[in-house]
């Protein structure tokens, strides 16, 4: 394993990487540390080299498990992850509060929505992870509440349905949301079939 000083972005480079103090709620800092500046009050800014994902990653590899945990940035890592994605088996990744990402045509806060579908171009199935199921999110599964709920972080994962660990792991536990309960943004769900 290599370990290289820079930040994944889409084009070499550099940037501006924020580096969080210590505030009283958090700690020591740097728990939200990332190209995007969360409190100008309580950040230092380093500029940092940046470089694809996909530059980094030998041409003939294939990865086991592509996990994406940058605050928010995970946009600009899954837009330079995408030549290497059909060699790739499994991505976890954070998803909640995404931050804007002018580059990608998102002056706003990208959608969740957005990464969930460019996954699916790939052929993969994603699921929001919880302590005892697996929310499939793609197609017809998508609930606009999975947007709602920015605020809360959670862990996705997506894996290819031919991946013989979906049939071992990922079907047997699979919940799919149905249902809908708008108020106070909770989700309603039921033990349906995959029609996969």
């Amino acid at each position: 394993m290599a370990i290289k000083q820079a930040a994944v972005s889409i084009t070499h480079g550099s940037a501006s990487f924020y580096s969080n103090l210590a505030d009283g709620r958090l700690g020591t800092g740097n728990q939200l540390s990332s190209l995007t500046r969360r409190n100008p009050n309580i950040s230092r800014e380093y500029t940092v080299e940046t470089v694809p994902l996909a530059a980094e990653v030998p041409p003939h590899a294939n990865i086991t498990l592509l996990k994406i945990d940058v605050e928010g940035n995970e946009p600009l890592v899954f837009a330079s992850a995408a030549p290497v994605l059909p060699r790739t088996r499994l991505v976890q990744f954070e998803c909640g509060g995404f931050a804007a990402q002018p580059a990608l045509g998102y002056p706003q806060t990208q959608p969740l929505r957005s990464i969930v579908e460019f996954l699916a171009r790939r052929g993969f199935h994603t699921f929001r992870l919880s302590a005892a199921r697996l929310l499939r999110m793609d197609g017809p599964f998508w609930l606009p509440q999975y947007e709602e709920c920015s605020w809360a972080v959670f862990n996705c994962f997506a894996i290819r349905p031919e991946d013989p660990l979906y049939e071992a792991a990922v079907r047997p536990t699979l919940l799919n949301c149905v249902g809908r309960n708008r108020t106070a943004g909770s989700l309603s769900q039921e033990l349906v079939p995959d029609p996969v």
